[in-house]
C-alpha cells in the first residue's frame, strides 16, 4: 500500500472522484464495487478506501446508493477543478498532442482514460490520438500514472496546423455544445421572472444540465471558438441564478 502521508490521500480521492466521475460522463452513474475494484486494482488498502469515501461523503462529494458509490454535482465541480487546465488565460499558440497505446485486454481503463481526457477539454484528432490548446501534460501524467500505462503514453508539442478553425471543428463538436448551450440559455431565461418552489426545483434541474455541459465544454480560446459562441452566456446567466435564489 501506499504511504498514507497528505500527498497520497489527496491522489486516492482524487482518483476516487476520477472514477466516479468519468462513469458519469460515460452515462452509468453508480460503482457497485468501488472499494474492491481499487483495492485490487491499485493495492491499496479497503480501509484507506473506506476512510477517504467517508471523508468525501461528508464533505457531499459522493453518495452511497444501495451497493454502489455515485459522485455529486458538488464532487463533479471539485474533480474539475482538481484536473483541469481549463480556461487558464491567453493561448500561446501551441497544440498538445497525446497518443495513448492501450491494450484491448484493458478495455475499461480506456473507456474510463477517454472520459477523462474529454472532461480535460482534450478532442479526439484521430483514435487514440488526443489534442489540447492547453499544456495538460502533468494532468495526462497523473492519469497515466494512476492507471499504470505510462509506458504506452506518447507527448507532443507544435504551433503549426494548415487551417485552425477546421483543426478545430474535426477534434471537437463544438457546433453541437453551442446548440446545447443555446437550449440551455433559453431555459434558464424563464426561470429568473419569478420565485415559487416549482421555480427553484427547475432551477437546481437546470443547474445539474449546466455543470454536465461545462464537462463536455472543451472551454477553448476564444481565438478557436466558432462566433456567437452561448458558453459566455450561459455562464453569465448561472451566475445570476444562483443570485437570484440566493444560493
Amino acid at each position: 500500500m501506499k504511504n498514507s502521508n497528505r500527498e497520497t490521500i489527496f491522489e486516492l480521492s482524487e482518483l476516487i472522484l476520477l472514477y466516479l466521475g468519468a462513469s458519469y460522463i460515460c452515462g452509468t452513474p453508480i460503482i457497485f464495487d468501488l472499494i474492491g475494484d481499487l483495492a485490487k486494482k491499485y493495492n491499496y488498502s479497503k480501509s484507506a478506501l473506506y476512510k477517504i469515501s467517508n471523508l468525501l461523503k461528508k464533505k457531499g462529494l459522493i453518495e452511497q446508493r444501495n451497493a454502489g458509490f455515485k459522485i455529486t454535482i458538488s464532487g463533479m465541480e471539485k474533480l474539475s477543478n482538481a484536473l483541469s487546465s481549463k480556461s487558464k488565460g491567453p493561448w500561446d499558440g501551441k497544440w498538445r498532442l497525446v497518443a495513448f497505446d492501450i491494450p484491448e485486454s484493458l478495455r475499461k481503463v480506456r473507456a474510463t482514460i477517454r472520459a477523462s481526457l474529454k472532461s480535460l477539454g482534450l478532442g479526439m484528432m484521430q483514435k487514440s490520438v488526443w489534442v489540447s490548446a492547453y499544456d495538460v501534460k502533468k494532468e495526462v501524467e497523473f492519469l497515466a500514472s494512476q492507471f499504470n500505462i505510462k509506458d504506452g503514453v506518447r507527448w507532443f508539442e507544435g504551433n503549426t496546423v494548415d487551417d485552425p478553425q477546421d483543426f478545430v471543428q474535426r477534434c471537437w463538436d463544438l457546433a453541437g455544445i453551442n446548440d446545447k448551450y443555446e437550449t440551455l440559455v433559453k431555459e434558464g431565461e424563464k426561470l429568473i421572472k419569478s420565485i415559487t418552489v416549482k421555480d427553484f426545483i427547475r432551477y437546481k434541474e437546470w443547474e445539474k444540465k449546466y455543470f454536465k455541459l461545462l464537462h463536455e465544454d472543451p472551454q477553448l480560446p476564444a481565438a478557436l471558438l466558432p462566433q456567437n459562441w452561448q458558453g459566455n452566456m450561459a455562464g453569465s446567466l448561472h451566475h445570476s441564478l444562483r443570485a437570484f435564489y440566493k444560493i
